[in-house]
């Protein structure tokens, strides 16, 4: 049997193995890098509970809370969190108050060899792991379990990840716990780790060094022009700011997505989380006085119990509470899926068989007509 009619649908959030009763379903990576299910048909007794859990089947569903979500812009008080995060050190301030009360946080990491992965930390000074975007589908691993266990123990758990995620912990948990917080981030969708590891190899190759840091967001250039930043192993460092940078582009370009991400079932208001993050970009326009380029986090707070824990922070930040139309304000990827590009499939059929850089040649525009758009797009706006 096949969990749904079509495979590019799935998320790959790995909820429907963990749920199957007989363990009859795998994740497996396919051509282009990404994890989709497998049924052993022969050992499958269709009861059908994995369909049931699906995160495309229960995103449909309504979670409208009433008067929720409240909208707001702010920034930790600390300029050290703010500089080491995306944003506006939102999270952070989270983290640290669900630790400093014995509990734990999930969200994604580098691991040694800078795949991007989902771990569980208990102590402030991991923290640092998790801050920052990382722009590659995570593996989830085995959080999602671990997470039931510190539940179940009366653990105070932070759950971060992207809608698709968080929903398939909830499928998965398949129950609601009062010290479960649930942090979803806003998405423009994830590029497939394929790609990822083509291009730290094509950089490593150009280095002749062996890459040991990643940071997608440096922000010594600013908050709003910031940089990749890669250090390398003979102390060697490389630095572009995101309108330059290869990877981003390649990223931005919407190509090397995960088929779902281009019909995203939670592009709406009804987040299944309690707490929605992301960048309040529009800040010269809602609050010209926080326009300092540091950077400012646009928070979605979608329940009571995301309130709660937004209250307990909101001392560590500038915070201001703001409207519904200035959130949304020129930040469309809230509500719509990016673009699929008409020749997507040709372009990612390629990924093995030519270069990093013949890769952008065929999937970018050149780069000095990039810069003009965005000129005229600058002088146009002003």
């Amino acid at each position: 049997m096949s969990i749904l009619k079509y495979k590019q649908n799935c998320c790959g959030c790995g909820t429907c193995e963990l749920v199957c009763p007989i363990h009859c379903i795998s994740m497996q990576t396919d051509r282009e890098g990404f994890k989709y299910p497998v049924v052993d048909s022969n050992a499958c007794i269709e009861c059908r509970i994995c369909e049931k859990n699906c995160v495309v089947v229960t995103a449909s569903k309504n979670k409208c809370r009433g008067n929720y979500p409240l909208f707001f812009a702010a920034q930790a008080s600390n300029e050290a969190v703010v500089f080491n995060s995306s944003s506006g050190g939102v999270f952070t301030l989270l983290a640290e108050y669900i630790i400093d009360n014995r509990g734990a946080v999930a969200g994604a990491s580098f691991s040694e060899t800078l795949d991007v992965v989902h771990i569980i930390i208990e102590e402030k000074k991991d923290i640092h792991h998790l801050q920052g975007s990382k722009y590659v589908q995570s593996d989830l691993l085995k959080t999602f379990v671990q997470t039931r266990i510190l539940l179940e123990d009366g653990r105070f758990v932070l759950f971060s990840g992207t809608s698709c995620q968080i929903e398939g912990l909830r499928n998965y948990l398949n129950k609601s716990y009062d010290n479960l917080f649930l942090v979803d981030l806003i998405c423009h969708g994830v590029p497939m780790p394929k790609l990822w590891r083509k291009y730290l190899q094509y950089q490593e190759n150009k280095f002749k060094s062996e890459i040991q840091y990643a940071n997608f967001r440096e922000k010594t250039t600013g908050w709003l022009s910031y940089n990749m930043h890669l250090k390398f192993t003979d102390s060697k460092e490389y630095k572009k700011k995101v309108a330059e940078e290869p990877y981003m582009r390649l990223f931005l370009s919407n190509y090397f997505l995960r088929e779902s991400c281009y019909d995203c079932k939670f592009k709406n208001l009804d987040k299944p989380s309690d707490i929605t993050l992301s960048d309040f970009w529009e800040i010269k326009y809602a609050f010209p006085e926080l326009d300092d380029d540091k950077g400012l986090s646009l928070v979605f707070v979608n329940t009571e119990k995301g309130r709660l824990l937004f209250d307990h922070v909101n001392k560590k930040m500038k915070c201001y509470q703001t409207t519904k139309e200035k959130a949304l304000f020129n930040n469309p990827t809230v509500l719509k899926s990016s673009l699929r590009p008409v020749k997507r499939n040709e372009i990612v059929g390629q990924i093995d068989e030519i270069s990093f850089k013949e890769l952008l040649k065929k999937s970018c525009v050149p780069l000095w007509r990039d810069k003009y758009r965005r000129l005229k797009n600058r002088i146009r706006n002003k």
